[in-house]
């Protein structure tokens, strides 16, 4: 019975929420759905699994009680895997940034080259790649560099490590030489 459940759920969420995910008025993300969807399916399973111990004569409370203990347990052994996919859960909702937005928290900064479960990895200036845990984002603040209106007060510029004090020399003066020109100009 508790098959036949699961599957007429699984055929309702199809023919009845689905579809709705393809409606622009939506803001349901497929992941979120898929989320809510296995969740529903554990539910099914649970409450029809605690049946079946019942009729067999077995005390559901005392399973309950196992597992509930059992369940603490790795609570406490993931919390912060726990703690990071929450965070991205929220982040998700929030929309503070994306992939290619540049970002500065707890003093990493960088652009956003993926965004994961578990974590978000931002790329700095010199191309080093950082990995951040998710559960930080809903801890500090996020400055999202990307959406600001104005420059931003610093610039940074790459130079290879072997490069010739020439070299080196002539692009210092170029630079001073655009900087002039730009405060001129205003």
């Amino acid at each position: 019975i508790t098959w036949l459940v699961s599957r007429l759920y699984s055929v309702f969420h199809e023919i009845r929420i689905h579809p709705h995910l393809k409606d622009e008025k939506t803001s349901i993300n497929e992941a979120v759905e898929s989320i809510i969807r296995t969740l529903f399916q554990i539910f099914i399973w649970t409450i029809g699994l605690m049946l079946a111990f019942e009729k067999a004569g077995y005390s559901t409370t005392t399973i309950l009680a196992g597992v509930g203990l059992g369940g603490m347990a790795v609570a406490l052994a993931s919390q912060d895997f726990i703690g990071n996919l929450i965070g991205g859960i929220l982040l998700y909702f929030k929309d503070s940034f994306k992939i290619g937005d540049d970002i500065a928290l707890g003093g990493f900064e960088g652009k956003v080259i993926k965004l994961g479960i578990s974590d978000i990895r931002i790329e700095d200036l010199s191309g080093k790649v950082t990995s951040l845990p998710n559960k930080m984002f809903i801890s500090e603040p996020i400055e999202n560099k990307s959406k600001a209106d104005l420059a931003p007060d610093k610039i940074s510029i790459r130079i290879a490590k072997n490069v010739s004090s020439q070299k080196l020399k002539r692009a210092t003066e170029i630079i001073i030489d655009i900087l002039s020109g730009a405060r001129s100009a205003l």
